[in-house]
């Protein structure tokens, strides 16, 4: 295998890089995201490796390829049921988070725990990349994407995008004032 299919096929590990660098996700995840982009560059500058550039389009592509969304589209999901209200600590649907995958090498589709998907992947990433010479043993702690590091995300992060439900509440409140001023003053 060659670099670019096996950092294709890890790709989830390098889901943070998609954060956009000014995004109020806490410590956590920001150094996360730092970490991997700084992995990502020490890639881009081996002898006959991709461009940074073209690393971020491969992690890109995998993660479509794997998920069956784009890394905005996964994030979106992570966020939204971050932000849930929990009970304790734990929020079920965070760590339960299950999500379709497609085996880029046999194509067999399966439903997924992200977090383990992730997990299963950043092992072997990191032993390819340390042969490499690119990794140690501890950025492995300090890049990989957990559901933990969502426990204490602030609500007004900006990773959401709004939508129809966004507004509906405020749309039906504007229509019942002026359904009460409107219809107070006809004779």
């Amino acid at each position: 295998m060659s670099l670019t299919t096996d950092l294709k096929k890890g790709a989830g590990a390098y889901l943070y890089i998609f954060i956009a660098h000014d995004a109020n996700m806490g410590n956590a995840i920001m150094t996360k995201r730092t970490n991997q982009i700084i992995n990502l560059q020490a890639i881009s500058h081996l002898p006959t490796a991709p461009s940074f550039d073209e690393l971020v389009a491969i992690v890109r592509d995998g993660i479509v390829e794997r998920y069956g969304m784009t890394p905005n589209d996964v994030l979106s999901k992570i966020y939204n049921l971050a932000i849930k209200p929990k009970v304790g600590a734990i929020n079920p649907d965070l760590e339960g988070l299950e999500i379709d995958t497609t085996d880029t090498t046999t194509g067999t589709k399966a439903k997924t725990n992200f977090w383990g998907d992730v997990a299963s992947v950043v092992e072997w990433i990191v032993k390819i990349l340390a042969s490499l010479g690119v990794v140690n043993s501890k950025s492995k702690d300090e890049t990989t994407p957990l559901s933990n590091d969502w426990g204490n995300i602030p609500t007004d992060s900006n990773m959401t995008s709004a939508g129809i439900g966004t507004y509906l509440p405020y749309v039906f409140g504007a229509a019942i004032v002026y359904t009460l001023f409107t219809n107070g003053t006809k004779k």
